[in-house]
């Protein structure tokens, strides 16, 4: 919810505006209609919400909407595609709680829905001219000098991802050895709140799901605090 509140100040910041009929063009100076792309989004999220019993798809369907991209689409198209941008954070969101994936959020939203948008550009706005800026009549900067491609958009997503992943492996090796990113496989187990501060939260860690299945009987009580194992 975050994020929703946070997008409207966004938005504004990404037209070219043009005096003095105030004209307001996105960067590819296309047609764009934002509040379907949540529509859309929000539609198919409150079906799989519904059939799903799962809340969180709520929230999710407008985001993926968004995400998908309303830029060079006509408004009808616009609200097309957001539909099926929910129907692929489901899948993957589905998949990364089956794998034990502790990042719910961000994967299903930005690489997928994210992904699944450019792809959609590339098949069905193929051919687009986009690029540069009113008053380039040559050069780089030639005005719509450029057109859209499904090739390039892929190239586009497979840059992109490999860039980050870059990053995010280099930084990942810098902070280890600062701030020491990983701890003992027990300490994840057991949960930090447990080791350091000896506090058992309202959250069935998996070392209890599991030794409930193995004795097929209770779990602590909530809240209780955890008593050190004492050998002997």
């Amino acid at each position: 919810m975050m994020i929703s509140a946070g997008l409207p100040m966004v938005i504004p910041s990404c037209p070219f505006f043009f005096d003095p009929e105030a004209l307001a063009v996105s960067v590819t100076m296309a047609e764009a209609s934002d509040g379907l792309a949540w529509a859309g989004g929000a539609i198919t999220g409150a079906i799989i919400a519904y059939a799903t019993r799962k809340y969180t798809y709520l929230p999710l369907g407008p985001l993926a909407g968004y995400v998908s991209g309303f830029d060079v689409w006509m408004p009808w198209l616009t609200f097309v595609v957001a539909l099926g941008a929910p129907i692929v954070a489901y899948l993957i969101y589905e998949f990364t709680c089956k794998r034990l994936i502790d990042e719910h959020k961000l994967i299903p939203l930005f690489p997928d829905a994210g992904v699944y948008g450019l792809i959609m550009v590339g098949i069905f706005k193929a051919g687009t001219p986009r690029s540069g800026y009113l008053g380039f009549e040559g050069g780089d900067f030639a005005f719509q000098h450029a057109i859209i491609s499904l090739m390039m958009q892929l190239a586009g997503v497979a840059v992109v991802i490999g860039l980050g992943v870059i990053t995010a492996f280099i930084l990942s090796l810098i902070l280890e050895r600062m701030t020491a990113l990983r701890v003992e496989d027990d300490m994840q187990v057991d949960g930090l709140d447990a080791r350091f501060w000896d506090i058992r939260t309202d959250v069935q860690t998996l070392a209890e799901i599991q030794e409930q299945a193995a004795t097929g009987g209770g779990t602590v009580p909530r809240g209780a605090p955890m008593k050190p194992e004492t050998k002997g």
